[in-house]
């Protein structure tokens, strides 16, 4: 059971009931492993104020093989299917000015299939890992925040049709610098194509979504010694556009916020007490992730931490 209260006028107070059935079964050996599963959800809204979302009920099915071709090289191939349904949230259901009480579920289609490789090269190269995954989604009733009026007041809607295709990469990687030293360093890429598919005649069909950057990525870099750790940020994206139609007027610029930090930790009497300074984006770049809200410049933070 959910429930919601606030002190608003004419609030909702809505509560959520909800059951979950799943049967599910696994195959194991030693190189491959498949499960498959079956759930069923079903919902039961009540509301003080108004009238309640509708009830839902839905199957959801699921399957994934995962199969390791070599024995001596931790080389793994998957793929998945899985059809899911996302219930709107009391927010996006009941909030005022924000919620529509007749938003729909989404619901997904999703398709994946990728590898991991895993390897090390003795004490200097402990770990290197690479994950890459390729993937499409469709979705019916895709639920999405919008503004409305003004940039002030979002409200909440159903695209019709979405189709999603993209790629995941991330890298791991460890290094032994020395016998006390190590570095620690990460990255990832995304590209991800969100289509709009709802209605053929609309000017927005076949757009990018809103806020969705086609191209995204971070990465990292942390030194580990026994005196101080010190560690490198970034999170960069691309271009966005602000609308459902894909015009120069409704294009966001992408961005990249580098950040550096030292930290380090000690243990006095049995407590463990972390210490940490941040310089947060190095670039004093006021880059917009929402239009006509900048983000601050460039800014610095302590943290002291206490483990008892």
């Amino acid at each position: 059971m959910n429930n919601m209260s606030a002190n608003l006028p004419d609030f909702a107070y809505p509560t959520r009931y909800t059951s979950l059935s799943s049967l599910a079964a696994k195959y194991v050996s030693d190189r491959l492993l498949a499960t498959a599963s079956l759930l069923y959800t079903q919902t039961s809204e009540h509301v003080r104020s108004g009238t309640a979302a509708d009830n839902r009920h839905r199957l959801s099915p699921y399957s994934s093989l995962t199969f390791q071709p070599f024995e001596a090289i931790d080389f793994r191939l998957r793929a998945f299917y899985k059809n899911i349904f996302r219930l709107p949230t009391f927010n996006d259901l009941y909030y005022s000015r924000v919620g529509k009480r007749d938003l729909k579920p989404e619901d997904t289609h999703q398709f994946n299939i990728g590898f991991t490789y895993s390897t090390s090269a003795g004490e200097r190269l402990p770990l290197l890992t690479m994950t890459t995954d390729a993937y499409f989604n469709k979705i019916n009733n895709k639920i999405v925040a919008y503004p409305n009026r003004n940039i002030f007041e979002w409200s909440m809607m159903n695209f019709g049709s979405v189709e999603i295709c993209g790629v995941d990469i991330a890298l791991e990687s460890a290094f032994a610098l020395s016998s006390k030293v190590k570095l620690l360093a990460g990255s990832s890429f995304t590209f991800q194509d969100s289509r709009n598919k709802s209605n053929p005649g609309s000017p927005a069909y076949n757009h990018q979504l809103p806020y969705t950057p086609r191209f995204s990525g971070s990465g990292r870099a942390v030194v580990e010694t026994p005196w101080l750790n010190a560690a490198y940020t970034l999170l960069w994206s691309g271009t966005r556009y602000t609308s459902a139609q894909n015009m120069p007027e409704n294009r966001l610029s992408g961005y990249a916020d580098h950040g550096i930090s030292l930290s380090k930790s000690v243990e006095i009497k049995h407590n463990r007490i972390g210490l940490s300074v941040e310089a947060l984006n190095l670039g004093n770049k006021n880059y917009e992730i929402v239009r006509n809200f900048p983000m601050p410049g460039r800014s610095f933070r302590g943290t002291i931490s206490i483990n008892f």
